[in-house]
């Protein structure tokens, strides 16, 4: 497994390269816009994780994550692409 997921799978606090997010609302404009966000500024800082079914502390939030983890990454590349204009499919879905 690579090393900066095992850090983030461990980690209690977010980090510049380590981003918490109890939930996402698949269906939500709001939420994908907040993802995209914390997907550009982790892109311009030199890579990253973002964690879901997290709280800020680190601490398991309930969160299903199965509709997040079979959501189609060319629909992601496509989101980003909306809102940013940029081709952008450097990331992957994985689950720890």
């Amino acid at each position: 497994m690579d090393e900066l997921i095992k850090k983030a799978l461990s980690a209690t606090q977010e980090a510049d390269d380590i981003e918490f997010k109890s939930s996402i609302d698949v269906n939500s404009k709001k939420d994908w816009i907040d993802i995209i966000k914390d997907i550009v500024a982790l892109a311009n800082s030199g890579g990253g994780v973002i964690v879901f079914g997290v709280d800020d502390y680190g601490f398991p939030s309930n969160f299903d994550t199965t509709e997040i983890l079979k959501y189609d990454p060319a629909k992601i590349t496509d989101k980003i692409y909306r809102y940013t204009g940029v081709h952008f499919s450097k990331f992957v879905c994985h689950e720890g």
